[in-house]
């Protein structure tokens, strides 16, 4: 399948192959259209220069940068919401608390540690990672959250279009939520897919903030058999265990 221009409409009335791209290796073609006009379909990779050249133009304007960031890193308008919200805090929860706050607002290009955080349902978790994230990002940092279930359908999705955006992303951005760990039935595509993320973060110090109902030995059993996933997950976390009542029911 070709990569289609937001230019090709339904009076598209043939195409012309010019040449494979050395890089990617996808085709540039010649589009014609049946009102006379024509143009040249892009490849990825002059995609993603453009994409370069906009970062580059944006790079001493931090506001932009945290707006563009804030834009792609996976929140949802209720998420922007509830991160501006209050949390109980009691002695099942202020320790995890305070560490996370202290780290988000030290978060920098140099951190590579993250946080897997453990607890029952409800104890305030994904709002917590969410809460980092929103700090990490107000410091013109980026920052992606998505569950696995979710990851893996983008993935699948884009896959059938030759675009690997969702997967970039989860590579590049500087630090990566993965909310409810170890809920899914990972396949073994999706165990695959995992530990190439996983694993090339661990190997370029990129920090990733787990949270799951699941203990992190727990998590071994599940995810593989061999231990890949587990041991990366250990060697470059922190883990933090929550107890406290549903955060959900304080407001403001």
């Amino acid at each position: 399948m070709k990569r289609k221009s937001s230019k090709v409409l339904s009076t598209e009335t043939k195409r012309k192959f010019i040449k494979k791209c050395p890089t990617c290796g996808e085709d540039i073609e010649k589009v014609y259209l049946s009102n006379g006009d024509t143009f040249i379909t892009e490849c990825r990779c002059i995609e993603r220069q453009r994409e370069l050249d906009e970062i580059n133009k944006m790079a001493n304007n931090k506001k932009l940068i945290i707006q563009k960031n804030k834009e792609q890193c996976g929140f949802s308008k209720r998420d922007f919401e509830d991160t501006q919200t209050k949390i109980i805090l009691n002695k099942g929860n202020i320790d995890p608390y305070n560490k996370l706050i202290d780290y988000a607002n030290a978060f920098n290009e140099n951190t590579s540690i993250g946080f897997y955080l453990f607890g029952s349902p409800g104890v305030g978790k994904s709002f917590l990672s969410k809460k980092v994230m929103a700090i990490v990002l107000n410091h013109g940092f980026s920052a992606y959250i998505t569950s696995v279930t979710k990851l893996m359908k983008d993935i699948k999705n884009e896959m059938k279009v030759y675009n690997d955006d969702t997967f970039r992303k989860c590579l590049e951005v500087d630090l990566l939520v993965i909310d409810d760990i170890g809920t899914e039935k990972p396949t073994d595509f999706d165990k695959a897919q995992m530990f190439e993320i996983i694993n090339s973060r661990y190997e370029n110090k990129k920090p990733i903030i787990y949270t799951s109902n699941l203990k992190i030995d727990d998590i071994k059993m599940k995810y593989d058999d061999f231990g890949r996933i587990y041991s990366r997950i250990v060697g470059s976390t922190i883990q933090l265990t929550i107890l406290s009542p549903d955060h959900r029911i304080e407001v403001e």
